[in-house]
């Protein structure tokens, strides 16, 4: 159940980030006429000029930021949502507490590595 939820987050993520990245940050302006004047070189010609607009900006920046938050969530819940668990009678174990445990068995020589092999393998299916 998980992992379409971690998958939503995702594209869902990504989608949000395009958009953000396809926002302006500048808007129109009139300059007047002693501007124009004065930096004709800098204008284009027309009245009509597009500058930064730091309050744009901002709102970019925020869009980017939970755009991000939101594709590492849902990275974070695809991940986790592959892991295996093994329920016990009132105890659930991690497949990687599991190995573990094993692995330990292993080193203290008190079973072998075809046994250990054999029940990683039980484990992993």
């Amino acid at each position: 159940m998980k992992k379409p939820i971690g998958l939503l987050l995702l594209i869902a993520g990504v989608i949000w980030m395009l958009f953000s990245f396809n926002m302006s940050t500048l808007e129109q302006y009139e300059a007047d006429e002693n501007l124009r004047n004065a930096l004709s070189d800098a204008f284009s010609g027309g009245h009509h000029e597009r500058i930064s607009n730091p309050e744009l900006i901002n709102r970019r920046t925020n869009h980017l930021i939970a755009s991000c938050v939101m594709i590492v969530a849902g990275i974070v819940v695809l991940v986790t949502s592959g892991q295996k668990k093994i329920v016990g009678e009132n105890t659930t174990y991690s497949v990687s507490d599991e190995i573990k445990k094993l692995h330990d068995l292993k080193k203290q020589g008190l079973i072998t590595e075809t046994e250990y092999n054999d029940q990683k393998s039980k484990i992993l299916s």
